[in-house]
């Protein structure tokens, strides 16, 4: 219980509350609003996202008249803005996963280069690799499952995740207080999403600040990454899986509970992450710790399915269903007895 405690009396976490409460006061709204504007796009506004990266650097920077607690250097703003715009064009294309990791690399290695914490030489490639390759995993979760709020809060349990796993907690301490009020944007109610732009940006805000309070146990840092759990093995072990159903037989469970079982797995692979893997000394040992979880994690997409929105069929098709079935073909759709159990999702449901 002492990481909670040291939490909670700490005034770096009372600096970051303050700025997440002003944010949710502002996004919450706004979220609620853009749905009731456009109720027939049924869109999860990508906020979430953009609001815990600039919250954090707010909280950090003390841009809000609150204390500094440490300076944020330019480079890092750079970046994350690189970042969410990588994300953002990535989810207007056909292919927003490898379009997202190519065009999320130049924001990666500028915030890379702005390494404050360790030093050792690969840091800054975890740091790239990590917002480029996570934030296109965290980005395909988040779209696919936004109607249930499930990004924000896998995110936002990895902040916590790497808060308890770090040695040095000054700017987790922040983030966390960020974080804590957005969460009201994804529970009770799903409010708002990460985004397509926005799982880059705060992707990239926290793999920056990992090798700055993991600087005094290199295995914190291996165990922090290890904290996204299902935002990486997820995605990965669901392609996986759809590419085995094409070659062998392959028994794939749909999930019924998507928030019950997605957040009970999570709980269960970040604190193994954080509390054995994150735990050692060395980044290499770590590493090997850590193999466990990941399979685990990909497993999971491998072996269970999550329900997802169908895509809506354009009017073309529509319109020559409707004139085949007024001919009198004898046939009856089957597009309302189809379920696109493995599909992509609609992107009714992401901004």
């Amino acid at each position: 219980m002492r990481p909670l405690t040291d939490l909670f009396g700490a005034s770096q976490f009372s600096t970051g509350f303050v700025v997440g409460i002003v944010a949710l006061l502002v996004t919450l709204p706004t979220a609620l609003g853009l749905s009731a504007l456009f109720p027939k796009r049924a869109r999860r506004p990508g906020l979430a996202g953009p609001a815990f990266a600039i919250g954090t650097v707010v909280a950090l920077g003390g841009g809000a008249g609150t204390d500094l607690i440490q300076s944020v250097p330019t480079d890092v703003v750079l970046g994350l803005v690189l970042l969410w715009l990588a994300g953002a064009i990535a989810g207007r294309t056909d292919a927003p996963g490898l379009v997202g990791i190519v065009a999320a690399l130049p924001g990666g290695i500028v915030l890379a280069s702005a390494n404050a914490g360790l030093s050792a030489g690969w840091v800054p490639v975890v740091v790239a690799g990590g917002a480029a390759l996570i934030g296109a995993t965290t980005a395909d979760f988040d779209r696919r499952t936004a109607r249930f709020g499930l990004g924000p809060l896998l995110f936002f349990g990895a902040v916590f995740g790497t808060y308890i796993t770090v040695p040095d907690t000054e700017l987790m301490r922040a983030a966390v207080g960020v974080a804590l009020p957005l969460v009201a944007l994804a529970w009770p109610y799903a409010a708002a999403s990460l985004g397509a732009g926005g799982a880059y940006a705060a992707v990239g805000m926290l793999v920056w600040i990992m090798p700055i309070d993991g600087i005094g146990r290199a295995g914190a840092i291996v165990g922090s990454i290890g904290a996204f759990a299902l935002l990486v093995g997820e995605p990965v072990g669901r392609r996986i899986g759809r590419e085995l159903e094409s070659r062998v037989r392959l028994h794939r469970i749909p999930i019924r509970k998507p928030i019950v079982t997605v957040l009970a797995a999570q709980v269960v692979l970040m604190l193994y992450a954080t509390r054995v893997a994150g735990r050692v000394q060395t980044a290499s040992a770590a590493l090997l710790l850590l193999i466990p979880g990941l399979v685990a994690s990909v497993a999971f997409g491998v072996f269970l399915v999550l329900p997802e929105k169908r895509r809506h069929q354009s009017k073309t098709r529509r319109s020559k269903r409707d004139s085949s079935s007024r001919t009198g073909s004898g046939r009856t759709s089957s597009g309302r007895g189809e379920r696109r159990l493995h599909g992509e999702g609609s992107h009714d449901d992401y901004v």
